[in-house]
C-alpha cells in the first residue's frame, strides 16, 4: 500500500453513491488507503498512527472546512499536503481550485498527485474562534444559504442564489452596517447582505467575489446595499459576467483584516454553518494550508504573484 496518500470519506456527501465504486477502484489500482470520517474522530488516530504525507478528502466544501478546522484544532495541519475529490451539491471551493466538473480520472489524479500550493484561511472572532475555508456570507445571505434548491442549481445555474434572494425580497430584513478596517478607515452602508470571502463563489456556482484568489493573502469583502428589486436583479447579472465596477451598484473591499458591526444582528453563513451576531472580526490567515490545485484554476494566484491590500468601493 501507498502510505503517502489517505483518501478520507464523506460516506454522507451527496456524491458517495454515485461515485463510491469509482473511489474504492481508484484507491486499490494507487495502493491509497480509504478512511471513513465519523462523527466521533477516530479517523483522526488512523493517521496519527501511520501519518500519511498528503490527505485528500472525497466530500463537499463543508467536509473539506471541517477536516481542517480539526486538523487545526489538533495543531497537525501543517504536517499535510492536501487535496479535494469534490462529492458535495454546492463545492464553491472546489470551483475556485479548478477541482469543479472535473473528469473523475482527473480529479482523482489531480488532488493525489498535483504539487501542493499555500493557500489562505480565514479566521473568525465573535466571541468564540472560527476558522472556515470559503467564505462567510451574512444578511440575506446567511438567510437563504440552505435554501437554492438543486431543481433551482438546474434552471438557473449559477444565477440561482441570487435569484433566491430576490423572491426572497419583500421579506428581506435591512441592516445598518459599519466596516472597520486595520488602517482605521470606516465605511457605513444600509444592505440587504454582505460576503467576506477568500474563494470567489457562494451558494453553487455564484460568482460573489469575482476577483477573489484563495492565495493573495487578502479578504475580498462585497456589500450589497439596499436597492429596488429590479437593481438587485441587475446587479446579480452584473456581478455574474464581471460587470459590477461598471454598474456601481456593488461595493467592494479588499483587506486583510476587517471588523463588521450591525444592527440588527446579522445572520452568517460561516462556510454553511450558521450563526447570529451584531459584532464580528475577520482576519486573512496567509498560506495556512497546502492544497493541491488544478492548474488551470481561476482562482488561484500565480506562484509567487504578491498582491498588497487596499480597499476599493
Amino acid at each position: 500500500m501507498n502510505s503517502s496518500v489517505s483518501i478520507l470519506c464523506n460516506p454522507h456527501a451527496s456524491g458517495w453513491d454515485r461515485c463510491r465504486d469509482d473511489l474504492e477502484r481508484s484507491a486499490s489500482e494507487r495502493g491509497h488507503r480509504l478512511v471513513k470520517l465519523d462523527p466521533d474522530d477516530k479517523w483522526l488516530d488512523q493517521i496519527r498512527d501511520t501519518p500519511p504525507q498528503r490527505l485528500c478528502i472525497f466530500g463537499g466544501d463543508g467536509t473539506l472546512s471541517k477536516v481542517v478546522q480539526k486538523l487545526d484544532l489538533e495543531k497537525m495541519l501543517e504536517r499535510f499536503e492536501l487535496g479535494l475529490i469534490p462529492g458535495g451539491t454546492g463545492n464553491d471551493f472546489a470551483r475556485s481550485i479548478g477541482m469543479h466538473g472535473l473528469p473523475w480520472q482527473d480529479a482523482y489524479a489531480t488532488a493525489t498527485e498535483q504539487p501542493a500550493t499555500p493557500i489562505d484561511l480565514i479566521d473568525i472572532q465573535n466571541g468564540s474562534a472560527h476558522l472556515i475555508i470559503n467564505a462567510a456570507t451574512a444578511g440575506f445571505g446567511g438567510l437563504i444559504s440552505g435554501e437554492v434548491s438543486s431543481a433551482d442549481k438546474q434552471r438557473w445555474g449559477s444565477m440561482a442564489y441570487w435569484i433566491t434572494a430576490v423572491t426572497h425580497l419583500t421579506s428581506l430584513p435591512k441592516y445598518s452596517l459599519e466596516l472597520t478596517f486595520q488602517d482605521d478607515t470606516h465605511a457605513k452602508f444600509e444592505v440587504f447582505g454582505l460576503a467576506i470571502a477568500s474563494g470567489r463563489y457562494v451558494g453553487g456556482g455564484f460568482p460573489v467575489a469575482p476577483e477573489a484568489t484563495v492565495n493573495d493573502g487578502l479578504l475580498d469583502v462585497t456589500v450589497v446595499p439596499v436597492m429596488p428589486v429590479s437593481e438587485l436583479l441587475a446587479a446579480g447579472v452584473d456581478t455574474t459576467f464581471g460587470w459590477y465596477h461598471e454598474s456601481g451598484r456593488i461595493a467592494t473591499f479588499t483587506a486583510r483584516w476587517v471588523r463588521v458591526e450591525s444592527t440588527p444582528p446579522l445572520p452568517y453563513s460561516l462556510d454553511g454553518e450558521t450563526e447570529q451576531s451584531d459584532g464580528v472580526e475577520f482576519s486573512i490567515r496567509p498560506a495556512a494550508m497546502r492544497v493541491a490545485c488544478h492548474t488551470e484554476a481561476v482562482g488561484v494566484q500565480s506562484p509567487g504573484a504578491f498582491q498588497t491590500a487596499t480597499q476599493s468601493p
